[in-house]
């Protein structure tokens, strides 16, 4: 019992937690044990007098007792309110991340909502700023076939590119609405080839990963035909025509994504910063009324849509390197 109550005695959990009093009480306890029984016990004799000491020894082994259990039990009670503080912290801490979780989608929703409504105005406008020039051709030769005299050549002429342009203007943009739902896909080297050659000055460098990655045929037949009649438009002058289309897959296994990229280089007349500025502004053309295609700002667009980048570097006199960047599946 004296070994067992120094041991206890020896505890930095008992210095620093069980009140001054109990740990008085065990050292009482200790040499009551060590002063008054274990002498008689070694002795052989006098039992009475250590029995004498035995009832003080129980009384105090008692409170002992009963302050250790009430001590145990406000631990209990202690862990327990610890442990609903640390649940009430949790359901609050899950409270706030739903109420972030619901402000980030509702803030996504808004923000898709007004980019929609945003894409509408744009669309709505594009039409109309392409197609204004063509119906007031359209115009100006009926109002002219309302004379005795047959329509001249000239304005029969202009009539049919009026109709034919308008045409292709809205086939163009019955492809830029749609495309989202159109599934068909296709190896990259296959819609390139139908680019290789073309005007005698297309050339192109593809590896074989990029080569048979499929992609949406749609989209990329929009935004390479849009940049490579741009690099074929600035080469127009140029003594040594050559407009290059690169593809090539970069590894990235650390993202468990690729990247595809696309670069359609020329060697023609180049931009101006301040032509480079504007150059993805929307219905910005160098080239006035003749052009029907997407424009820069709208293959940045239907690239966007892919979830990838469209950048530019262009210089005067230096040529023209638009590079496309599209995450792939690993």
């Amino acid at each position: 019992m004296s070994v067992n109550i120094a041991q206890l005695l020896a505890l930095p959990y008992l210095q620093h937690f069980f009140p001054q009093k109990d740990i008085e009480l065990l050292e009482n306890v200790r040499r009551t044990v060590e002063q008054n029984v274990a002498p008689v016990v070694e002795a052989g004799s006098n039992y009475a007098d250590a029995l004498d000491h035995m009832t003080n020894l129980e009384q105090d082994m008692y409170e002992i007792s009963s302050a250790t259990v009430d001590h145990s039990t406000t631990l209990q009670e202690t862990a327990q309110i610890d442990i609903a503080a640390s649940r009430n912290w949790f359901m609050f801490a899950i409270a706030l991340g739903l109420v972030a979780i619901f402000y980030l989608i509702t803030h996504q929703r808004h923000a898709y909502v007004s980019r929609r409504d945003r894409h509408m105005r744009s669309f709505a406008s594009l039409f109309a700023h392409m197609t204004r020039s063509r119906v007031t051709a359209l115009r100006l030769f009926l109002e002219g076939t309302g004379s005795e005299q047959p329509p001249r050549e000239e304005m029969l002429k202009a009539a049919r590119s009026a109709a034919n342009e308008l045409e292709s203007i809205n086939d163009g943009l019955l492809k830029i609405a749609f495309l989202q739902r159109d599934s068909h896909v296709l190896p990259l080297a296959k819609l390139l080839l139908d680019l290789e050659g073309r005007d005698g000055i297309v050339q192109l460098s593809v590896d074989s990963e990029a080569g048979t990655q499929a992609v949406p045929a749609t989209q990329f037949q929009l935004v390479l035909s849009e940049l490579v009649q741009n690099a074929l438009t600035a080469v127009e002058n140029t003594d040594r025509p050559s407009v290059v289309v690169k593809a090539s897959v970069v590894q990235r296994p650390f993202f468990r994504r690729n990247v595809l990229f696309l670069e359609v280089a020329d060697n023609g007349v180049g931009m101006t910063p301040e032509v480079l500025r504007k150059a993805k502004t929307p219905f910005f053309s160098t080239r006035a009324g003749n052009h029907v295609g997407l424009g820069l700002t709208g293959c940045s667009q239907m690239v966007a849509t892919l979830n990838g980048r469209l950048f530019i570097d262009s210089k005067p006199g230096a040529g023209t390197v638009v590079k496309v960047r599209i995450p792939i599946g690993a």
